[in-house]
């Protein structure tokens, strides 16, 4: 493979930006024509009713309100930051998910000989099959999709969210040992409660908790016995982040926050000589 000269990186730039345009394009036609349809329905129903004059509105609301929901959950999504050791990563591909904690000299009994992501399984601690939905460069701002991707490279797959928490190991085999996962030196240590104003909106606090967790390798949530929500982060300009992603990204709600607590601790050392 030879190094991308600047002609060739702002070519595919360019062409990453026609392609996102035409989808933006093609989504807003489709939202336009989704709602369109929508509303000629109960325009109908309204003439030959011809009483229940607000029913057209609450429903062409309704679908408005839905339609830019959908909008807007589909432009986020999870793409992960890979690299490939060996061999060739391929656009839907079937691979191993093994997580951090998974031992191969535990799970390999419990598992067929010759098995592949493809087979039924038994169920293993902290194994899982997934699919390569889609393989990214990462170019800046942009993404460009690949067909595949050889050992060496940086790439970014996408469709993972469910299989992978902070950290895993994809391969093609379950005898493989996973990587350790990566140390941070930064701690957590600033703790707050977090609840939703609505009690309602409760379900989409606890999805945005767990996206955010997610996207955040130096977070960490907990719930308490009292079934408090705990969001735990390494300082207090990190802690105005998170809660901005999850306000603004995440759980998209009104949320109410308790004062930060950091924990004291103390320890026994030798007196100063």
């Amino acid at each position: 493979l030879r190094p991308l000269s600047q002609e060739d990186i702002a070519q595919r730039r360019e062409r990453a930006r026609q392609r996102h345009a035409e989808k933006l394009l093609a989504t807003q036609e489709s939202a336009t024509e989704g709602i369109g349809g929508s509303l000629m329905d109960p325009t109908l129903e309204a003439e030959e009713n011809r009483g229940d004059n607000q029913l057209p509105t609450l429903q062409s609301e309704t679908n408005i309100v839905a339609t830019e929901r959908e909008e807007l959950e589909a432009k986020e999504a999870f793409i992960a930051f890979a690299r490939v050791f060996s061999g060739v990563v391929k656009k839907g591909q079937k691979l191993f998910v093994l997580g951090p904690k998974y031992d191969p000299a535990e799970s390999l009994h419990k598992l067929p000989l010759g098995c592949s992501p493809a087979d039924t399984l038994p169920s293993v601690p902290h194994l899982a099959c997934c699919t390569l939905e889609n393989l990214y460069l990462l170019m800046g701002r942009e993404l460009e999709e690949l067909q595949e991707v050889p050992s060496g490279n940086v790439l970014g797959i996408g469709g993972l969210q469910e299989f992978v928490l902070k950290s895993a190991t994809l391969s093609s085999s379950p005898a493989c040992p996973p990587f350790n996962p990566l140390n941070f030196e930064a701690t957590p240590i600033v703790r707050v409660a977090v609840e939703p104003k609505h009690p309602s909106e409760m379900p989409q606090l606890v999805k945005g908790m767990k996206l955010l967790n997610q996207a955040d390798p130096c977070v960490q949530i907990l719930i308490q016995e009292t079934g408090e929500h705990v969001l735990i982060t390494a300082g207090e300009v990190h802690l105005q982040r998170c809660l901005d992603d999850l306000k603004e990204r995440f759980a998209r709600i009104e949320i109410s926050v308790s004062k930060p607590i950091i924990p004291f601790r103390e320890t026994i050392t030798r007196p100063p000589k």
